[in-house]
């Protein structure tokens, strides 16, 4: 599963339920404090979850993607 590391806002999601990700590709856009912080998926496989949507409001450790690894 890919968690927010910061609370903040999430301004970019490249993902949809049922797509296919590579480890290390990114999936979403976090922003907090001007700062921007790529989240990338952490395993190859399935994407299971979208918990979020652009331009939502997260808070640290909120689950953002989840991922069913192959």
């Amino acid at each position: 599963s890919v968690k927010a590391q910061m609370p903040g806002k999430v301004p970019h999601v490249s993902v949809n339920v049922g797509d296919t990700v590579e480890a290390g590709t990114n999936r979403l856009l976090m922003e907090s404090m001007k700062m921007e912080l790529a989240m990338d998926a952490p395993v190859a496989g399935v994407v299971a979850k979208v918990e979020v949507s652009p331009e939502q409001m997260v808070s640290q450790g909120d689950l953002l993607v989840e991922i069913e690894e192959q």
